[in-house]
């Protein structure tokens, strides 16, 4: 059972920091870096051969390279046989998914995944991604969400409108009590027993039928798709590029705070003192 963490949040909230810092914790990790150019070689004549270079690192079988080569998606099959030098910007970035994702490691941390994809790679990646069993979210009791208008925006999927518009609106973070109470994560844990718990439910999830799982997890996913879950998955990504955009408006009515941390990100920790405090005041 392949443990996929994907940390999605705004620019400027320190996402890169975590994910370095849970690489370097996490036995066996793989992680994807916002630079594409760091995950290939460029010592290879074909694309094939630099997805196939980690799993020769790691003594994979030639059949079984081959097999993972030809089944990795993002777009990549019709460029396989093509030098990597040769590629345009986003065929790079698709290739670094791909020379990541094809190690197929226990845990895969993804830095900015959508970032530098058009339309149809972004597509090609989600279908990527859609294909691992990311489908449960156990938060630890001391956990912080920051729903947000973010690349992925899932937030009105995650929440009902009405309470994602009203976060969102106020711009805010939430504890994890109110995360599983929205039904934003499945469960909430201590910290300290985070670990242990999320594995045994793992195991007991991997000791099911691959097959029914797989038809379970279409099932669940086709009644959000029919809804037209994909088709808001691109059309908020336009959004939130138009929302950026929009911050360099001179009337725009947010300070810009120093560093890479955007103007609503800003907004909602603010808010999120504020709450502390007053909570504190009323204790």
């Amino acid at each position: 059972m392949v443990v996929l963490t994907q940390i999605v949040g705004p620019s400027g909230s320190g996402l890169t920091r975590e994910l370095e810092k849970r690489y370097r914790e996490t036995p066996d990790a793989v992680m994807l870096t916002a630079d594409p150019r760091a995950h290939i070689t460029y010592l290879r004549e074909t694309v094939a051969e630099e997805l196939a270079f980690g799993l020769e690192q790691r003594g994979i079988a030639p059949a079984q390279m081959r097999e993972r080569v030809r089944k990795i998606g993002l777009g990549l099959d019709s460029l396989l046989d093509r030098a990597p030098t040769q590629l345009s910007g986003g065929q790079t970035r698709r290739l670094a998914i791909g020379a990541v994702a094809i190690l197929e490691a226990p845990t895969m941390l993804l830095d900015d995944p959508l970032s530098g994809l058009d339309t149809s790679s972004r597509a090609q990646l989600i279908t990527l991604l859609e294909s691992y069993e990311g489908d449960v979210i156990v938060a630890a009791d001391d956990a912080l969400f920051l729903p947000t208008n973010f690349q992925y925006f899932s937030v009105p999927w995650d929440l009902h409108p009405r309470k994602a518009k009203a976060i969102l609106f106020e711009s805010r973070p939430i504890d994890a009590k109110e995360a599983e109470h929205l039904g934003f994560v499945s469960w909430v844990v201590p910290r300290r027993n985070l670990e242990a718990e999320v594995m045994e439910y793992a195991t007991r999830v991997a000791e099911n039928d691959p097959f029914q799982l797989r038809m379970i997890k279409l099932a669940i996913n086709q009644v959000q798709d029919t809804q037209g879950f994909t088709s808001h998955i691109y059309g908020a990504h336009a959004l939130h590029m138009l929302s950026s955009t929009g911050e360099a408006d001179p009337d725009y009515a947010l300070a810009k705070p120093g560093g890479k941390r955007r103007p609503m990100v800003q907004r909602a920790f603010e808010n999120y003192e504020r709450r502390k405090a007053r909570a504190r005041d009323e204790g």
